[in-house]
């Protein structure tokens, strides 16, 4: 019998498959720090905040996966892949493909280019994306590993900070 893993959905539902059940992926996500905010996407299922990024089509580098996924979920043109900040694998249930999910995920510190935000979102799985102040993100509804994520990122845009 295969190990069986729990995961959950967007909205915290409970799920169990056997680890061969699950599509395994690779997601590449960009924290763009400026002025004292961070760029983040918000769900559209959930509400939650996240920051832009998401699953790299076949074949596909980082740097094109991630300047497709920013412009889509933010209308913004990504700069520069500085540091890779943080990565994990995570096991989720996907409410609109209906499948279980093994993705690793990496984060990257990046810069914008150029570009407006597009703040209503993308239409599809982004409500909206808006620059959050660093100050207000213990406030804000973010999954706990992608807080830190974001965290270890902004350590890295200021390496002299102190913890």
């Amino acid at each position: 019998m295969s190990e069986q893993i729990a995961c959950s959905d967007q909205l915290g539902n409970q799920y169990t498959f056997a680890e061969a059940d699950f599509i395994k992926r690779e997601a590449v996500y960009g924290v763009a720090i400026s002025e004292g905010k961070v760029l983040l996407v918000q769900d559209s299922i959930s509400g939650n905040w996240e920051v832009p990024g998401g699953a790299k089509d076949e074949a596909e580098a980082d740097y094109a996966c991630l300047a497709r996924e920013f412009y889509e979920e933010t209308g913004l043109i990504l700069g520069d892949m500085l540091k890779e900040v943080d990565s994990f694998v995570s096991y989720f249930f996907d409410l609109n493909s209906r499948q279980p999910w093994k993705t690793k995920r990496s984060f990257w510190l990046v810069t914008v280019a150029s570009g407006t935000i597009r703040a209503h979102g993308n239409d599809e799985d982004v409500q909206r994306a808006d620059k959050i102040p660093i100050a207000s993100l213990s406030e804000t509804q973010i999954e706990a590993r992608v807080a830190k994520a974001i965290g270890r990122a902004i350590l890295a845009a200021k390496p002299d900070a102190e913890c």
